[in-house]
């Protein structure tokens, strides 16, 4: 007889079998699906991310005003102007100021006055007597000074004048050779409806460029002439004591002069 098929034996091996899977499977408690989950769970597993700190700013360059320059009390300052003029990658400060205790025919007198950066304060560097011209210079026009500036290391100083004939000066000053030297000048002069000449000096080079520019306001027609020439000035002009507009050149082959 097959033993497989004892009724006995089935009842026993039914029992064993009942017995291995109760010992093999143990019961095991499944975690609740996220959605089910309660706040606090989801709390305590969220990652915090990290507090990100801002940014720090940037502190501004101390910028040294031109106020804080003390002037005597015999100067009260007309313009101002600031710019690299030595070269040092640092800023000059240069001043255009009234000298009160100096009057003549022609208005009060003026001086330029550079200053450079020391210890974080202005001190002073240079004062000249000239390049600017005085108070009631201008003619008709009045006051003649116009502007100062600093340009590609240069002091540009700007005039005009006149009545009905009128003028206008450029001077551009350089510091070079332990001087400060003029390296340019533009002239413009003339009357409306009639003629305005234009002669750009450029002393560095020796060269003039001339415009000519004649004009019939009545016709509403204007021609126009150019040329240029070489003049040599050696040394240059220097700032200390030059005066705007005395110094004439003449021009070749023609009865002509102009002055810068």
């Amino acid at each position: 007889m097959n033993l497989f098929h004892h009724p006995l034996l089935k009842s026993t091996l039914f029992v064993l079998s009942i017995a291995i899977v109760g010992c093999s499977s143990p019961t095991t408690e499944s975690a609740a699906p996220p959605e089910q989950q309660t706040e606090q769970e989801q709390a305590n597993t969220t990652p915090i991310p990290e507090e990100e700190s801002p940014p720090k700013e940037k502190s501004p360059a101390p910028k040294m005003e031109p106020d804080t320059v003390v002037l005597p009390a015999t100067f009260s300052k007309v313009a101002e102007a600031q710019g690299d003029l030595n070269k040092d990658g640092q800023a000059e400060l240069v001043l255009v100021v009234d000298d009160l205790q100096s009057a003549g025919d022609f208005g009060i007198s003026r001086r330029i006055l550079i200053y450079r950066l020391e210890n974080g304060q202005w001190k002073q560097w240079e004062e000249f007597r000239g390049g600017i011209l005085d108070s009631e210079a201008g003619g008709m026009m009045g006051d003649p000074f116009e502007g100062i500036e600093v340009d590609r290391g240069s002091i540009v100083v700007h005039h005009f004048g006149g009545s009905r004939y009128k003028w206008r000066y450029t001077h551009r000053f350089r510091y070079q050779n332990a001087r400060w030297e003029l390296i340019g000048a533009t002239i413009l002069y003339g009357t409306p409806c009639e003629y305005w000449k234009t002669y750009d000096y450029n002393l560095s080079t020796s060269k003039v460029a001339v415009e000519e520019v004649h004009e019939d306001c009545d016709t509403e027609k204007e021609t126009t002439n150019t040329f240029s020439f070489r003049h040599v000035i050696k040394p240059l002009p220097d700032l200390h004591g030059f005066m705007p507009g005395e110094t004439a050149v003449a021009v070749p082959d023609r009865e002509d002069d102009f002055y810068f």
